[in-house]
């Protein structure tokens, strides 16, 4: 379970490329109960930022899971809502052009990842990152970051976008 930082979950598609499949943010759990019974991680976790997470081994917590059942129900729960949020993304990525998918993403790492900084909250990702996390190529996420800075929506920084104005990115996904 992360406690402090920021670690980037990715897969490799079957042509080398790399799809972001999280973010977690302190509190998450990094890795999949079962994972090693099966032969071995589906997916690679990065810290993004320096971290600090408690850590167990998988007999140690399956013993306390026994013991605990309120550890079961709380495992399931995580795992639940991680396949929510991969079905919703889906979802997005099946159903809506890149321009709302984007901005209602940006709208989820302000809560998620992002930090205050002066007057706007700064979200550390690239914009390749974004492409990942968004299902999209880098040329269409730097095209619409740049309109969407010429509104003044945004402000781009060498890894990171700047968010202004959280309204103007409900705007571009239809949430006003």
């Amino acid at each position: 379970m992360l406690t402090e930082g920021c670690v980037k979950i990715t897969q490799l598609g079957e042509n080398g490329s790399e799809i972001i499949l999280r973010l977690n943010s302190p509190g998450e759990l990094v890795g999949a109960v079962g994972e090693l019974r099966q032969g071995g991680h589906t997916s690679t976790a990065e810290a993004l930022v320096p971290c600090k997470a408690v850590v167990w081994n998988i007999a140690g917590f399956e013993a306390l899971s026994e013991r605990y059942p309120l550890l079961q129900r709380n495992t399931m729960r995580i795992l639940a809502r991680r396949l929510q949020e991969l079905e919703g993304r889906f979802l997005e990525i099946s159903t809506e052009r890149v321009a709302p998918r984007l901005a209602r993403e940006l709208l989820r790492l302000l809560a998620h990842v992002g930090r205050k900084v002066d007057d706007v909250v700064e979200i550390h990702l690239s914009r390749e990152e974004l492409a990942q996390l968004t299902g999209t190529t880098l040329f269409t996420v730097s095209r619409l970051l740049s309109s969407w800075e010429q509104g003044g929506i945004l402000s781009l920084r060498r890894q990171a976008v700047c968010v202004k104005s959280p309204f103007g990115l409900l705007g571009l996904c239809g949430l006003r």
